[in-house]
């Protein structure tokens, strides 16, 4: 899988930060929420081609402070890809780098530039 590290300009909305590289953008979990739900102990694999609604939800992760957790979705995106290294390594959910935890790769309906969703932050 090929590195996301190209991701400079990121946004926070909800629990997630939505991060853009090129036309495909990257969804992961904010700091804040881990520090909320804890460690990641197991990641839903996320099918490609989902279609997810703002607000839905992505997947489940299970985690050891709060059990069964739901993951929902900050933007109205299609699912290109998911990080396949969760299955193996689920705690990487939780790393501080963008381009060890990402949860998945989406195309974001409606818009073309992280702007677009709002001020974005600097990585």
């Amino acid at each position: 899988m090929r590195s996301v590290n190209n991701i400079e300009l990121y946004i926070e909305i909800d629990d997630c930060w939505v991060g853009q590289c090129g036309p495909e953008f990257y969804i992961g979990l904010l700091p804040s929420t881990i520090d909320k739900i804890g460690n990641v102990t197991f990641v839903d694999r996320i099918p490609i081609g989902k279609i997810l609604s703002k607000g839905a939800i992505i997947g489940i992760l299970e985690t050891s402070k709060l059990g069964d957790w739901p993951l929902k979705s900050p933007v109205n995106a299609l699912v290109l890809a998911f990080n396949d290294k969760l299955n193996k390594n689920p705690s990487l959910c939780i790393a501080s780098d963008m381009d060890e935890n990402w949860i998945v790769k989406c195309k974001v309906q409606g818009i073309s530039t992280i702007s677009d969703l709002g001020e974005a932050k600097t990585r």
